[in-house]
C-alpha cells in the first residue's frame, strides 16, 4: 500500500469518456440505440481501467514478494498475487472480443440509419455465436467502406495475436479449455498428444536409409515433456505490452466512432430535435 500511494501512472490514465455524450446526442434510429452504444463504450473503458489497475497492483506485488521467503512467500503469492496474474492474462483475448462485439453493433446500427435497403441481420442471428475468424469476416463486410475501419481492424488483430500466445504458453486457451501453465513453480501437461507427419525410412542411392516425413499421411504421437511455469516478470511484461495494444485499439475505435457520428450528423442534422420524420423505415 505504501508503494501504491507513490505510484505514478506511466501512460494515459484515465481514458476519456467524453465521446459517450456525443454518441447519445446523435441519431442512431431507435431512441434506445444511442444509449446502448454509449453504454458499451463506457463499460469497455471501465474494463480497460480495471485491467490497468490490476497490472499496476501485480507489478508492485512482484517487487514486494521478494521480501518474503518460504511458507510466507508461498501464502502471499497464492493469496494475493496469482489472482491478479490470472485475471490479467485473460484480458488480451477478452478485450479483443469485446471491442469486436461493440464495433459490430455500432457499425451495424450506423449502416441501418445511413444505407438504403440495409437489412437488420447479423450472422450470429442464426448461429447465436461467432468464432473470431467469422466475426472478423463479418466486420469487414459491414465496415470496410468506412475510412477508419482499416486502422481499427489492424489494432484489433494485433491484440492477443500468435506472438502473445507463444510468449504466454497459450495461457488463455489452456486456462479455459485445459490446464493453464502455473506461475513461478510447477510444470503441467507432462504428456501431450499431437498429430504429426508419418515418417518412413527411404533407401538412398548410396545404400543408406533416411527417415523422411510422408507428404500426406499423418500419425498420432504422444510426447513427454511438460509445460514450464511462467515467471511473474515474464508474464507481466507480455501482458503489459498487450495492454498498450489495448489502448491503441481504444483510440482506433474512437476514431471509427467519430467517423460514424460525422456521417450520422450529415444525414440527420436535426438529431437533437424530436423529429420522427427523420426516422428511416424499419427493415425486416
Amino acid at each position: 500500500m505504501d508503494r501504491l500511494e507513490v505510484f505514478i501512472d506511466p501512460i494515459e490514465y484515465p481514458l476519456p469518456y467524453d465521446l459517450s455524450k456525443e454518441i447519445q446526442e446523435a441519431y442512431w434510429g431507435p431512441a434506445f440505440m444511442s444509449l446502448a452504444i454509449a453504454s458499451e463504450l463506457k463499460e469497455s473503458i471501465n474494463q480497460l481501467h480495471a485491467w490497468y489497475g490490476y497490472l499496476v497492483d501485480w507489478s508492485i506485488w512482484i517487487d514486494v514478494l521478494k521480501q518474503f521467503h518460504g511458507s510466507e512467500e508461498w501464502y502471499v503469492r497464492r493469496q494475493y498475487v496469482e489472482q491478479l496474474a490470472f485475471y490479467c492474462m485473460l484480458q488480451p483475448s477478452a478485450t479483443r472480443e469485446r471491442f469486436g462485439s461493440i464495433a459490430t453493433n455500432a457499425i451495424h446500427q450506423a449502416n441501418l440509419a445511413l444505407q438504403e435497403n440495409y437489412k437488420d441481420r447479423l450472422d450470429q442471428d442464426q448461429s447465436g455465436h461467432l468464432n473470431r475468424k467469422k466475426r472478423i469476416e463479418q466486420l469487414k463486410r459491414i465496415g470496410a467502406h468506412y475510412r477508419c475501419f482499416a486502422s481499427f481492424q489492424q489494432a484489433l488483430t494485433c491484440l492477443d495475436d500468435k506472438a502473445f500466445s507463444r510468449t504466454s504458453y497459450n495461457f488463455r486457451d489452456l486456462a479455459n479449455h485445459g490446464i493453464a501453465p502455473r506461475f513461478e513453480q510447477g510444470e503441467t501437461s507432462f504428456v501431450k498428444r499431437s498429430i504429426e507427419p508419418w515418417s518412413e525410412l527411404i533407401e538412398q542411392p548410396n545404400g543408406t536409409a533416411l527417415l523422411v516425413d510422408h507428404p500426406t499421411k499423418k500419425v498420432v504421437c504422444y510426447g513427454f515433456g511438460g509445460t514450464a511455469p511462467l515467471t511473474f516478470n515474464q508474464a507481466h511484461d507480455a501482458c503489459w505490452q498487450e495492454y498498450l495494444k489495448g489502448i491503441k485499439l481504444f483510440h482506433a475505435y474512437q476514431a471509427l466512432l467519430r467517423e460514424l457520428l460525422n456521417a450520422l450528423s450529415q444525414r440527420y442534422p436535426k438529431a437533437g430535435i424530436s423529429d420522427t420524420n427523420n426516422e428511416p423505415k424499419p427493415t425486416v
